[in-house]
Parts: C-alpha cells; sequence; structure tokens
C-alpha cells in the first residue's frame, strides 16, 4: 500500500483498504475473525435462551433478558475493539509502524472513550429514526467519523461526535457512496452465504460461513472508513505525518526525543 498522505475518493479508499487487508492478511483478518467470532457466534449459542421467552413464565423471560444483555455487552466491546484496533493499524501504516502489539495497547486505552462515542452515536440515530427516519439517517452521516475521532484524537464520546460532525461537513455525497459500497458488500456476503445454504444446510454452517467472511468484510469497511476519513483531514486541515504521530504515543515521544 502506498502510505503517502493525500485526499483520497471513496473507490481509492477502498482500494487502498482491500491492499493494507492483503499485505496484513494475518493481522487484520485475524482481528476480524475475533469480533466476529464473539458477536455472531456468541449470538448463535444464546439463541435457545431467548427462544425460550416464547413459553411466557416469568423465568423464561428474565433468562431471555439476561441473555440479550450479555449479548449486547460482547457485541459492544468486541466489535469496537476489532474496529478500533482496524482502524488505529491502518493508520499506523502512514508512519511505518510496524508494532502490533503497540496498536493494540493504544486501542485499548481508547476504548471506553470509543465504546461511550459509537453508543451515543447510535442511540442519536435511533432517535432520529423514530422522528421519521430521515433525521436518522442525517444523524448517522454527520457521525459517521466518530470511531475515527474517538481513536485517533484522543477526544471523549460527546468532543468526538462533535468533530465527527464537522469533518462530515460538506462530504455527504461521498459518505453516501462509502456506506453504499459497504451495503453492497454486505448484500454480497449474503448472497454467498444463501449459497452456501443450498449446498451446506444448517444453521452452523451459516454461522461458521458468517464469522469467515464477515473477518474479511469488516477489516475492509473499516481501513476503507479510516483511509478515507485522514483524506478529508488532508484535504480540509492540510494533516501532515507529523501531525498523524502526535496520536500514537511511541510515535509522538520519538518525535518529542528528537
Amino acid at each position: 500500500m502506498d502510505c503517502s498522505l493525500k485526499p483520497f475518493g471513496v473507490g481509492e479508499s477502498f482500494g487502498k483498504g482491500l491492499s493494507a487487508l492483503l499485505d496484513n492478511f494475518p493481522i487484520l483478518y485475524g482481528i476480524g475473525l475475533i469480533g466476529t467470532g464473539f458477536t455472531q457466534g456468541l449470538g448463535s449459542l444464546l439463541n435457545p435462551f431467548i427462544a425460550r421467552s416464547a413459553s411466557g413464565d416469568i423465568g423464561s423471560i428474565l433468562v431471555m433478558l439476561v441473555a440479550l444483555i450479555v449479548n449486547s455487552c460482547v457485541v459492544v466491546l468486541a466489535s469496537s475493539l476489532a474496529s478500533g484496533f482496524c482502524c488505529r493499524f491502518v493508520a499506523s501504516r502512514f508512519l511505518g509502524q510496524k508494532d502490533s502489539r503497540a496498536v493494540l495497547g493504544d486501542t485499548l486505552r481508547r476504548l471506553p472513550a470509543l465504546i461511550g462515542a459509537s453508543l451515543l452515536s447510535f442511540l442519536v440515530s435511533i432517535g432520529g429514526v423514530l422522528l421519521l427516519i430521515v433525521p436518522g439517517i442525517i444523524f448517522a452521516l454527520r457521525l459517521c467519523f466518530v470511531g475515527e475521532v474517538a481513536v485517533l484524537e484522543d477526544l471523549g464520546p460527546v468532543a468526538s461526535m462533535r468533530r465527527s460532525r464537522a469533518l462530515a461537513k460538506n462530504h455527504w455525497g461521498k459518505i453516501i457512496l462509502l456506506y453504499l459500497i459497504v451495503s453492497a458488500i454486505g448484500f454480497a456476503q449474503t448472497g454467498v452465504l444463501a449459497l452456501l445454504k443450498l449446498f451446506i444446510p444448517g444453521d452452523l454452517a451459516q454461522t461458521i460461513g458468517r464469522i469467515l467472511l464477515g473477518g474479511f468484510t469488516m477489516p475492509l469497511g473499516a481501513a476503507a472508513e479510516v483511509i478515507y476519513y485522514l483524506g478529508i483531514r488532508v484535504e480540509t486541515e492540510s494533516l501532515d505525518v507529523e501531525q498523524l504521530a502526535a496520536s500514537f504515543p511511541a510515535e509522538a515521544a520519538e518525535a518529542a526525543g528528537a
């Protein structure tokens, strides 16, 4: 992957994201498998407990509620960790940083802010959907970069939301195109799973298929999004390598000592 910072178009962001994924396949596919493995695998394990609520008795309903809470917490934690790691890992490629353990440490340090920003953004978007759908779409577009901001700019949840809104301004068309491509990849994944079901029926095969495919599509989408985010910052703020390095403690310390 060419690691020079410049404004990136949507197509170029996906091209570079794919290149980053293939160049670092064991690491990024591995973190993708972890993220989708927890979200998809745990959901399949808890489905029988959730289904018990159909009996209507209080005990079954309580079991269902506990299962839903556990599943939701694990999904938020696993997906935030996986997407945050992919975001920070791909950004580190522009600095020539190779230490994936340092990237993981930085991601864990920012994980509470990332989870908080993601949850707040989700609630705001859902609130907008309840107000006739269109406001929800607008809110979702404005808050599309909260994850990148929380992970790379060391801001809290509310500040990350405000920052994302500022970055997304005047880029609505390309952001919509970005998410249309992500959605198309999701539909393609669904199609592959439908074909798989014709040859290998059963819920287990579908779960394994979702995990294996999600291990590829999740980091690809995350990589394309962070690359496009970096391109916007280059275009609007003249972001350079030194400024980007300031968001990485090891790189910042090295620069300060130089």
